[in-house]
């Protein structure tokens, strides 16, 4: 097909997620001259069918040899724009995930992409002009090659919006209109818990909060009791007289000089930090962006932000757990009117009209990368907010007391460190030695929570773990049996034997100590019920619990729980009764966390932290009860280093799921494209399941080693080998 004189072409992105599907080539039109650029949000046609998609690249006439149909339509309120565009791209190769998993990302919440507005009666009348209609009604009502037919001529046209339930709907009371008879017991009690809320209430919290069904709702708004309002999201208003607060003066150089800084700065600190930032910004004109690992934190922060902010001035909050709301929060930013965004790591991908200083708050934190199996992309907010600060020109500053060895070995390298404050206080250290002993509460700990509580304070004993260990530990010396290829701890994989979670490497079970020869061998990592159950008969009174996900006698004296509800609190006295399941662990940042651990627990006692360890004298453990961090950073650093891991190496996991030749066929083709990119192969090893395969894929550049996991993963993708399920995962963190 010959192309118009003139016409330029762009190569589009169609958001369907899937590494199957490659960019398309299409013609652009001259009525859209001008209006089409890299990051523009546009309708192209995919099988006839209209399709939401992003233009990665804009080229003149020609230069695309299968550009043979054109763009349709531009979505100018979708756009990311070339910045997150870029953003884009590096993010799914670094994570081998397909390009358009990543770019929906930079999409508002919420958003129906498969509503269509009718722009001319249809033959048959069905729908009037003006109509908004899903694809699946007209698709019923047309049947595809008509559908297809009605687009081509322009009867209707893809018009994606965001999905009316997925706007800041306000149940308000109607005054005057009391229960009658008619009313069901739960009509009643939401419309009695709507009045205690004073008559009006955000829709999805109401519902969340009382438990009660969006139909009871409906009822009540049909029998005329309850009114159902649109209003603008919630958002953080600055006031006339701002409260002038004690900013870090070092907020000043940040912004200035530009570029990454690491800021080792206690916890409690680190709101004020952010809105420190987050002013001095708005000072010179920009937005920020201020990332924390979970909701609890993005409240806490905003109300922070929320004390400084001058009149005119706004800030939203932004995260999954806001019912409704985020697509208009998204436009906000995008479109300039709100001047501070505090969200979760789906804000990284939120468009800004003028981007000035990303902070990231407890940058170490786990919770700022998406796990495998949910939404989002699985690279860790710290990567990607590096990424995006050099894409945009903007400052990044990540807050951590204890931060991630990934970060602090570029120091130097990028990355400006800001000298730590000088603490205030630091508790006593104790380490109970567990060698020689098989138990489980060393005699010392039980005794130090016996005597504070009697001394009424407070104990805190907090459990790394709610499961059982694998990793088999001498009750004598406190050795383990270490893979001497990989450096980590062989674990029990069955009573016969031992397995190395990173190559693969398997030995028999002898019972015995590797290093004393004693037969006192036992696993490590012990359950919160059990140390709670076992505290209470030793004590002979009531411990509490405090978990995630169940809060039981919080009032306590002795309190059991993990890590991240207890350390929310500080105690007088905190015991580690299981630092060993993490400093002992089969992984490779096991010690890193067990340093982390004991680090933050002294951040939150008041008097005394006791540890106990069959391993006392380790170089995590003294130096975390010194509270110092470069002296561990060093020590780890250098064991990384020689066993070639993170941060000196990159990662990738592939688990193959399969039987027989497929299985087989597929793992000796990731060893083939890994050799041919240079990557070093590491097993195969027994996967997670029986008729599984585990690969582990190492190197020292990034892209090679996505590229050695992506390419064989995308080609099996194409081929659909029956019963054979790929996996990969860039940067591992449970290796």
């Amino acid at each position: 097909m010959a192309h118009p004189a003139g016409e330029m072409e762009a190569l589009v992105c169609l958001l369907i997620g899937t590494h199957a599907l490659p960019p398309l080539g299409y013609r652009v039109p001259d009525r859209l001259e001008g209006r089409v650029g890299v990051g523009s949000a546009v309708v192209a046609p995919l099988s006839g069918i209209s399709r939401i998609g992003v233009v990665l690249e804009v080229s003149p006439p020609g230069s695309l040899s299968r550009a043979t149909e054109e763009v349709r339509g531009v979505l100018e309120e979708l756009s990311p724009g070339p910045e997150l565009v870029e953003l884009c791209r590096w993010a799914s190769e670094r994570a081998a995930v397909p390009l358009a998993q990543v770019l929906r990302g930079t999409l508002p919440p919420g958003l129906d992409a498969t509503r269509y507005r009718v722009r001319a009666p249809l033959p048959d009348g069905r729908f009037e002009e003006g109509a908004l209609v899903s694809r699946r009604a007209l698709r019923r009502a047309l049947g595809s090659e008509r559908l297809r037919r009605a687009e081509v001529e322009g009867f209707v046209e893809l018009a994606p919006g965001v999905r009316e339930d997925e706007r800041s709907a306000w149940a308000v009371v109607v005054g005057g209109v009391s229960g009658g008879r008619e009313w069901t017991n739960p009509q009643r009690r939401l419309f009695e818990e709507l009045v205690c809320r004073g008559g009006e209430y955000p829709v999805g919290r109401l519902l969340e909060e009382t438990g009660a069904r969006r139909d009871v709702l409906r009822r009540l708004a049909g029998r005329g009791a309850v009114r159902i309002e649109v209003r603008p999201p919630e958002v953080i208003r600055g006031s006339e007289d701002p409260k002038e607060r004690p900013f870090p003066r070092e907020m000043d150089a940040v912004m200035a000089r530009g570029g990454a800084w690491l800021w080792r700065r206690p916890s409690s600190d680190q709101p004020l930090v952010a809105a420190g930032l987050a002013r001095t910004a708005l000072s010179d004109g920009f937005q920020t962006l201020v990332l924390v690992p979970t909701r609890e934190d993005a409240e806490r922060v905003a109300q922070e932000v929320g004390r400084v902010l001058p009149e005119g001035r706004s800030a939203a909050v932004y995260h999954a757990g806001l019912a409704v709301g985020r697509a208009e929060i998204r436009d906000g930013v995008r479109t300039g009117r709100v001047d501070v965004l505090i969200g979760t790591r789906s804000a990284v991908f939120v468009p800004f009209e003028r981007l000035g200083a990303i902070c990231v708050l407890e940058e170490p934190d786990l919770a700022h990368r998406a796990e495998e199996g949910y939404e989002g992309v699985p690279l860790h907010v710290r990567d990607l907010a590096l990424q995006r600060a050099r894409v945009e020109g903007a400052s990044a500053l990540f807050l951590s007391p204890v931060p991630s060895l990934e970060l602090y070995a570029r120091r130097g390298r990028g990355v400006k460190e800001i000298a730590p404050p000088e603490r205030t206080r630091w508790p006593a250290g104790r380490v109970v030695d567990l060698r020689g002993t098989g138990a489980r509460l060393g005699g010392s700990l039980v005794e130090t929570c016996r005597q504070a509580v009697e001394e009424g304070m407070s104990v805190g004993v907090v459990v790394t773990r709610v499961g059982h260990g694998r990793v088999l530990v001498c009750n004598g010396c406190g050795a383990v049996a270490v893979c001497p290829r990989c450096g980590l701890s062989l674990s029990v994989r069955d009573e016969k034997t031992l397995v190395c979670n990173g190559c693969g490497k398997v030995e028999l079970r002898t019972g015995r100590c590797p290093e004393c020869g004693s037969g006192r061998m036992s696993t490590t990592g012990i359950a919160a019920d059990g140390v709670r159950s076992e505290l209470s008969r030793r004590l002979a009174r009531r411990v509490g619990l405090l978990t995630a996900g169940r809060r039981e006698g919080e009032d306590a004296g002795v309190v059991v729980g993990t890590p991240r509800p207890m350390l929310a609190s500080e105690w007088d006295v905190v015991a580690l009764p299981d630092v060993d399941g993490l400093l002992l662990g089969r992984r490779v940042r096991g010690t890193e966390e067990a340093f982390r651990l004991v680090y933050r627990a002294a951040e939150r006692t008041r008097t005394l932290l006791v540890v106990q360890s069959r391993v006392p004298d380790h170089y995590a453990l003294r130096a975390a009860l010194e509270g110092d961090y470069p002296a561990f950073a060093r020590s780890e650093l250098s064991r990384r280093r020689s066993f070639g891991y993170p941060p000196f190496a990159y990662l990738a996991e592939i688990v193959l799921e399969g039987d027989g030749e497929p299985l087989a066929r597929a793992v000796e083709f990731f060893l083939e494209e890994s050799a041919r990119h240079r990557v070093e192969a590491i097993g195969p090893a027994p996967g997670p399941e029986g008729t599984s395969r585990r690969l582990l894929l190492r190197g020292t550049e990034p892209h090679r080693v996505a590229a050695a996991a992506l390419e064989p993963y995308a080609a099996l993708s194409r081929k659909k080998v029956r019963g054979l399920k790929v996996r990969v995962t860039i940067d591992p963190q449970e290796v």
